[in-house]
């Protein structure tokens, strides 16, 4: 969904970008990373709306690839290291959010194979074909996901009235994107089944 936003939000992300060109785009990849150990501390000491505020640090992590165009520092090695601190961080936080005791372990581990799904077919396809199709689609991409997080955080909710249980604002996020991160990942198998056959 956020994909096709990439077009108008790419001048603005390429306008902060020249402000971190001193920085190598490795190293802002492994300061995104770290900056998600803040939203993780938080969600395990039970405080969703600093996790939340801390969450939006961790968009720092998506100026790596702004800066790289910008400097013409791209690199394979560069987006290997930006995927796997990626998959790292996705981990962290859907681990501390359990661990709090905001969502249950099943539901997070569901999830959390949803979250890594999406990104693995994604990948393996792209080095089926040698980087000729890129599996933009889906509705649970990783911009929407952290958004949903962020949101879920913030105007956190707890004891929300539901068929005689209560829940909270997370646990209804974790579902929704359960469901739609593995939906996202079928429809990307199905894309990829189309498109590699094409080739």
């Amino acid at each position: 969904m956020l994909e096709k936003l990439r077009g108008p939000i790419k001048p603005l992300a390429d306008f902060i970008a020249r402000y971190f060109t001193w920085l190598h785009p490795n190293y802002i990849s492994i300061i995104g990373f770290l900056l998600v150990f803040v939203p993780a501390y938080f969600f395990i000491q039970g405080k969703p709306l600093l996790a939340g505020l801390g969450l939006i640090l961790h968009f720092f992590d998506f100026l790596d690839g702004a800066v790289a165009r910008y400097t013409g520092k791209t690199s394979i090695f560069g987006e290997v290291l930006d995927a796997s601190f990626d998959r790292i961080a996705d981990g962290l936080i859907i681990f501390s959010i359990a661990h709090g005791g905001f969502v249950s372990w099943d539901i997070s581990f569901f999830v959390l194979i949803g979250f890594y799904m999406v990104s693995y077919v994604r990948a393996r396809t792209g080095e089926a074909a040698a980087k000729e199709i890129k599996l933009n689609v889906g509705f649970a991409q990783r911009g929407e996901r952290i958004i949903a997080l962020i949101l879920a955080s913030v105007f956190y909710f707890d004891k929300i009235p539901f068929f005689g249980m209560h829940i909270n604002t997370l646990q209804i996020v974790f579902v929704i994107l359960g469901l739609l991160t593995w939906q996202t990942a079928i429809h990307r198998l199905v894309v990829a089944y189309r498109k590699l056959n094409e080739l």
